[in-house]
């Protein structure tokens, strides 16, 4: 009978995830250890009187009991996940739980609480799984987040969600005594470097201080062009998952918070032709670009000069590195003069 009903998914999941919930929290190494520990205390200052009257020896009991502390950890490590993984050819992987506040969270049939985080537990990849944060020490539920893996959320707010494990994850249940909207400021670094896209819309104005419900939003960082790499987020009072160093991300604001985009400005000269036909931005951090525009086959650099070449009608131009000025040299007859450059 008990093979007939493992043909059946429904009753296939619940049964290897009450053997996963209870091999995370009742049947754990640690609190396997934690419930011998407590009966070896109400025993051990029972042993001499037990000694003396039935004889004994005291190490010869340390001995055994250390031998049961022995088994549980042999049993935890070959057994409980690894002999449903041979038997039901499943594959674990591991569930990070965290409560962000004072809640509950039901994971399929266990119950777990605040002071249990964080939850580093085992379940089993391709087997559906069920949730329900419970408001059971007097904060409000405001919303799910996914900090890692693939996990997708189709209302973070709703108290009960249902996935399937595909790889590692990390969930956060957030609970608050309010869900007063939150002042959050966004910032660019350095200034003018670039922007900020919040829930798809552009910010302006840094630092640019939003008043953001709590849950989650959405971040992008732009960089002003090409000479203006981004290299990463700093926050306070929140973070940008699922990488800081990401361009794209999402914040979960559960109060004040800050959140800055940085760039790296690469060192870089424009040249400008008077005229607009040999207008071209040249990188000066390593190497030159190539290009070609009507007769002008390449900008190169010559030591601390930059030379306007066009073909084999030789150099057109010539500009030191630190002046201000494209100054024109006559080496052709196609030498013309180039007016002015800036430096970025």
């Amino acid at each position: 009978m008990f093979n007939a009903l493992l043909e059946n998914e429904e009753f296939w999941a619940t049964y290897i995830n009450r053997w996963a919930d209870l091999s995370n929290t009742h049947f754990s190494c640690d609190n396997m250890h934690a419930v011998l520990d407590s009966m070896i205390a109400v025993i051990d200052p029972e042993m001499p009187r037990q000694i003396e009257r039935w004889e004994g020896n005291y190490a010869a009991w340390q001995e055994n009991v250390q031998e049961i502390h022995d088994f549980i950890d042999e049993r935890c490590a070959e057994t409980l996940i690894g002999g449903i993984e041979d038997c039901y050819d499943v594959e674990s992987v591991t569930l990070t739980i965290i409560i962000d506040g004072l809640g509950q969270i039901e994971v399929n049939s266990v119950d777990i609480g605040p002071y249990d985080m964080p939850l580093d537990a085992t379940y089993f990849a391709g087997v559906p799984m069920a949730l329900e944060a419970q408001e059971e020490y007097g904060e409000l539920f405001l919303f799910w987040d996914v900090l890692d893996g693939d996990v997708s959320i189709v209302n973070p707010t709703n108290p009960n969600l249902n996935f399937t494990l595909n790889g590692d994850a990390t969930i956060v249940a957030y609970f608050a005594a309010n869900a007063d909207p939150q002042e959050v400021v966004f910032d660019v670094n350095p200034p003018g470097a670039g922007d900020i896209v919040l829930d798809g819309a552009m910010l302006s104005g840094y630092p640019s201080t939003q008043t953001l419900d709590y849950g989650a939003h959405s971040v992008e960082a732009i960089g002003l062009d090409e000479w203006h790499v981004f290299t990463g987020w700093t926050t306070t009072g929140t973070a940008v998952t699922p990488s800081a160093v990401a361009v794209e991300g999402g914040i979960s604001i559960t109060q004040a918070a800050t959140v800055t985009a940085n760039f790296e400005v690469i060192e870089h000269v424009d040249l400008i032709r008077a005229g607009g036909t040999c207008a071209k931005r040249i990188c000066a951090a390593g190497r030159w670009r190539n290009h070609r525009y009507g007769r002008v086959d390449r900008w190169t650099g010559v030591g601390g000069l930059i030379e306007c070449r066009s073909g084999a009608s030789g150099v057109l131009g010539i500009r030191s590195l630190g002046s201000n000025q494209f100054q024109s040299q006559s080496r052709s007859q196609s030498t013309q003069h180039y007016a002015s450059s800036r430096r970025l």
